[in-house]
């Protein structure tokens, strides 16, 4: 089965999970079912307790900075990377996103978003990305819609100036071919940052 074949048998697919009645509903249910927030709560609780002192909390960061510089751990994280964009996904399901939620998450990314493009020196080109950082489930949610992923971040280890910590977050991230294609679809709801996606998209 060749590239286009594949394509067109995921887009189908795509197509049949997203028509079915419920369909989206289930898909929330099933993202509450894997990550609760007690059990979000019960981790971030820990990590407190963990990283409550600057001394463990630089102990951290150093062992962080010493695993990167590593060129086996760069090199490790860096085919993750280029695995995780080689996938397969298929633009097609953007389609069955609702109207309704394209206007509400193009909201978000005026008020919480991100939209760049930055020229690769290596590649010689120019990278659109987009990122979202909320605490809110409704992150995950969305990558779902999208068909792509979001990772929940905790920020245990930090603290604000006022030495309260940071709330955990919820991080989306796309770039490529996927970050101009979801902000097509973004733009023409998009105020705050209309510019800077119309930038992303013709530099895209």
């Amino acid at each position: 089965m060749d590239k286009e074949q594949l394509s067109e048998v995921r887009r189908k697919a795509a197509e049949a999970r997203w028509s079915k009645p419920g369909a989206r509903a289930e898909q929330k249910q099933k993202i509450g079912r894997a990550w609760l927030p007690e059990r979000r709560a019960a981790f971030s609780e820990k990590m407190r307790g963990v990283l409550s002192s600057p001394e463990m909390r630089a102990k951290f960061s150093a062992a962080q900075k010493t695993n990167w510089e590593q060129p086996e751990r760069r090199e490790k994280g860096s085919r993750a990377l280029r695995a995780y964009h080689a996938t397969q996904w298929d633009e097609a399901v953007l389609d069955h996103v609702a109207p309704a939620d394209w206007i509400y998450y193009a909201g978000l990314w005026d008020g919480e978003g991100s939209i760049q493009a930055k020229r690769d020196s290596r590649r010689l080109n120019t990278q659109c990305r987009i990122t979202l950082v909320m605490g809110s489930v409704v992150v995950e949610e969305m990558a779902g819609q999208f068909g792509l992923k979001a990772h929940w971040v905790s920020m245990a280890h930090k603290t604000q100036v006022n030495g309260r910590p940071y709330a955990d977050m919820w991080r989306f991230e796309a770039s490529g071919s996927r970050a101009v294609a979801i902000l097509k679809r973004l733009l023409p709801f998009l105020r705050v940052k209309k510019r800077e996606a119309q930038a992303a998209v013709g530099a895209g």
